[in-house]
């Protein structure tokens, strides 16, 4: 199994410039990234009515929001289908050939974004796409999911964990500074695409009152499915007591400098 890829923040250190909707990212991650994937196939791009792509960080609803725009929009399945693994398996025209509707929507986090601009798909398709923002407001509650998914290598309710979970407040703080570095990222790239893209955070939704991502949907003209047609796939939530008293310990323990990570990135990153 795949990691999740959301996990893993393309950080800001000196390096090359890149311009254009790469230029929120780390150069030498960049070049990393295009010398794994290799020169992209010279094959015609299918074509798409439009291309939707759902931006996110680890542990912030992004399966769960998914597979309900799923049931919902005609944008056929949504995975992470453009991370580097992929593009080793099949090039990025065979991946979007697959689609099972007039439209491709993939999620990715900054390493499956990355490989996707440097794969060409979004110059492909960068007058098509449309982008969600997800972002989760409680970072702290995402920074220890993050930390024990990391541990016991569990990242969805159908993985059995490897090993089990103990506190590590140094691990969850890290999780803290690379969630707000990734939310940042991505919030930059968005705008530097100069396409459509709006914010979900996810407790807006979490409880199962899908409305607000719906908005987000119609707003962005995503096409509905017909009321009958139902391609639901469930998703169990991983959260239980370990991390309700993980969450509690480390906003009793955790240091001035991540509490003022925190309150920055709850009164900028989600308004």
């Amino acid at each position: 199994m795949d990691q999740e890829p959301g996990a893993e923040m393309v950080e800001n250190t000196p390096g090359k410039v890149f311009q254009g909707p790469l230029s929120a990212f780390n150069a030498r991650t960049i070049e990393q990234i295009r010398n794994r994937i290799g020169d992209t196939p010279d094959e015609r791009w299918p074509n798409v009515d439009g291309c939707l792509v759902v931006l996110f960080t680890a542990r912030s609803g992004s399966t769960f929001l998914t597979r309900e725009l799923e049931v919902a929009y005609d944008i056929g399945h949504v995975s992470e289908s453009l991370n580097p693994p992929k593009l080793l398996k099949r090039s990025p025209q065979k991946i979007v050939r697959k689609l099972r509707s007039s439209w491709f929507a993939f999620k990715a986090g900054a390493q499956g974004v990355v490989a996707a601009e440097t794969c060409g798909l979004m110059a492909a398709y960068r007058e098509r796409t449309c982008f969600i923002r997800l972002i989760r407001r409680d970072i702290i509650a995402q920074a220890v999911s993050t930390a024990k998914a990391i541990q016991t290598t569990s990242w969805h309710a159908r993985n059995a964990p490897v090993t089990s979970a103990e506190y590590d407040e140094a691990m969850i703080d890290e999780a803290v500074g690379r969630i707000s570095i990734g939310v940042e990222q991505l919030r930059q790239y968005a705008i530097a695409t100069g396409r459509p893209h709006l914010q979900l955070v996810y407790e807006d939704f979490a409880d199962g009152d899908l409305e607000p991502a719906m908005r987000v949907g119609d707003t962005l003209g995503l096409p509905r499915r017909p009321p009958d047609d139902k391609a639901l796939r469930p998703v169990e939530r991983v959260g239980d007591e370990v991390n309700a008293a993980w969450i509690v310990r480390f906003n009793e323990e955790m240091s001035p400098a991540t509490r003022a990570i925190v309150e920055h990135y709850v009164a900028n990153a989600t308004n």
